[in-house]
């Protein structure tokens, strides 16, 4: 669909494109010299169609700056808004990056910990296991000990009873 411009445009640019046809026809319908290639126009013609055809070219002229000037404005405006979308995409990957750069740092960091973690657990069962050891050993001795002293205490008890009963003469 045209809008009013481009109608206007194209109305205008389609008259000075039949003048200039009319002009032509002007030249080619004008007597010609023989033997040469100039020809005798009627004046008054040539110049009332030179006329017309200045109304029209300062409009038509007008309307392209118009347009270049549109075009220009419009390209200027196309480049603005790329280069901030550019700018945009440029801070937003810078962003992804950073993000992503600290996410990745995150995660080292998580592995590191759960490495360290990990070897502190097993340190912490070692000692636990070594600890448990040597009080289970240490109480081995003392029940062992204890046992010992119950066993020579029974063996010194039992002697006693047999002596006594002996001396009772049971």
């Amino acid at each position: 669909m045209m809008t009013q411009t481009q109608d206007a445009a194209s109305s205008g640019v389609d008259q000075s494109l039949a003048l200039i046809d009319r002009i032509e026809a002007l030249v080619v319908n004008s007597l010609h010299i023989p033997m040469t290639s100039k020809v005798m126009l009627d004046e008054e013609d040539l110049f009332e169609l030179l006329d017309h055809l200045r109304e029209y070219l300062p409009a038509e002229l007008a309307q392209a700056q118009q347009i270049l000037q549109n075009q220009a404005h419009i390209l200027q405006e196309a480049r603005s808004t790329s280069e901030k979308i550019i700018e945009a995409t440029k801070e937003k990957s810078r962003q992804y990056l950073q993000e992503h750069e600290l996410v990745k740092q995150a995660q080292k960091l998580a592995d590191d910990t759960r490495r360290n973690l990990e070897e502190e657990v097993k340190r912490q069962r070692y000692e636990a296991d070594k600890y448990s050891e040597e009080v289970l050993a240490d109480l081995e001795q003392k029940v062992t000990r204890a046992l010992s002293l119950v066993q020579s205490g029974r063996s010194n008890l039992a002697q006693n009873i047999e002596d006594t009963a002996h001396q009772m003469g049971i």
